[in-house]
């Protein structure tokens, strides 16, 4: 920023000195200007105004690594940064959020031609305004972050839906389907895995720059909604103590004391070093509906599903099927009473104890 500098607007007035393109001209509409007379001061408020140039106008290169601005939000808000040190955003006036990693040009999320291209965008909308109880997601692969601890927290009272294409018509609730649009939540943030159709193919190796968790269910109750989406290349595989569950427990997704509904999810192409699809630990009762585990592996335990420490979720029409582990291919439950209804275990394997399932105190 440069007001009355000749920057980009009219370049750089005399001498030697070259504008690069990144330098403005304009008054950048501050939401509070600072008298100059009267610095050094804190006073003042220098966050961008809903209509300064400013927006949008930064260069990404020069905050990679870097994810929130200096009042916590997300740093790159759109498809890039903001000049100065605040990210602008308004709070859409909606219940519901759209996202499309395929529109032309990313908008506020308030409509399908003006979606977010970010799945996270939307969750820190829903989480930074309230008043969002429903996020719509478009076909396609979409992962958390940059770093193997990036996830996609689930949040209370907020529904996530997945099975939508805008290309093909299916733009609204009852156009949904998760078969023929697949919306993928995918760990593989390096781009780097053998995928077959955007699901990460774990017998030809999966890579340890992964996300930890794909999606994390943590202290969340029943009113947080994950619906129509397939979860892959979650790689729990971390290097913490022994008994810390945390980046080694829930490759795909991980829920600690959180008790998230689950629809119309499928789980594959996930590791872990426990609880390969989901890990539930530490109070965790989640309700799993119309779900499946394939191809999913742990190096312990729990190859499709864990179960640990009074988690009690209630599975109701659930398949596990070549899921493998040293022990319990499909679900282990240690001190945990999960209660199943129409729930079928086929081709899971483990080195020892437990192929389908294996229940211990």
């Amino acid at each position: 920023l440069a007001q009355g500098s000749g920057g980009s607007d009219g370049g750089w007035v005399g001498g030697s000195f070259v504008d690069g393109g990144n330098n403005l001209d304009s008054d950048p509409l501050f939401i509070q200007e600072i008298d100059p007379a009267t610095a050094p001061t804190t006073s003042g408020n220098l966050r961008l105004g809903p209509i300064s140039p400013a927006l949008n106008k930064g260069d990404n290169q020069y905050v990679t690594g870097i994810s929130t601005d200096l009042d916590g939000n997300l740093r790159i808000i759109g498809d890039r940064v903001d000049m100065g040190a605040y990210e602008f955003f308004q709070c859409p006036s909606g219940p519901t959020l759209y996202v499309d990693q395929d529109v032309s040009t990313p908008g506020d999320g308030s409509s399908w031609p003006n979606a977010f291209t970010s799945l996270q965008e939307a969750l820190f909308k829903s989480n930074a305004c309230g008043g969002i109880s429903q996020v719509w997601v478009a076909k396609g692969v979409y992962t958390p972050g940059t770093t193997v601890n990036d996830t996609f927290q689930l949040l209370d009272g907020v529904a996530l839906y997945g099975g939508f294409d805008p290309a093909s018509g299916a733009v609204q609730f009852t156009d949904r389907d998760w078969t023929a649009y697949p919306t993928v939540l995918s760990g593989d943030i390096g781009g780097d895995d053998t995928t077959d159709e955007g699901v990460v193919v774990i017998l030809n190796g999966i890579k340890g720059d992964n996300s930890y968790h794909v999606v994390t269910g943590s202290g969340v109750d029943k009113t947080a909604v994950l619906d129509g989406f397939t979860i892959t290349a979650g790689t729990a595989i971390g290097t913490s103590g022994s008994d810390d569950c945390d980046d080694r427990c829930g490759g795909g997704m991980y829920n600690d004391n959180g008790s998230p509904t689950l629809a119309h999810v499928t789980f594959s192409g996930n590791v872990a070093k426990n609880g390969g699809g989901m890990a539930n630990v530490f109070g965790s009762s989640p309700a799993v509906t119309d779900v499946s585990f394939s191809g999913n592996a742990a190096g312990e335990a729990g190859g499709g599903m864990l179960n640990l420490a009074n988690s009690n979720p209630v599975l109701t029409g659930v398949s596990f099927s070549g899921n493998a582990a040293e022990n319990s291919g499909g679900m282990l439950n240690h001190n945990s009473s999960p209660v199943l209804t129409g729930v079928s275990f086929s081709g899971n394997a483990a080195e020892n104890s437990g192929g389908g399932m294996y229940l211990s105190l």
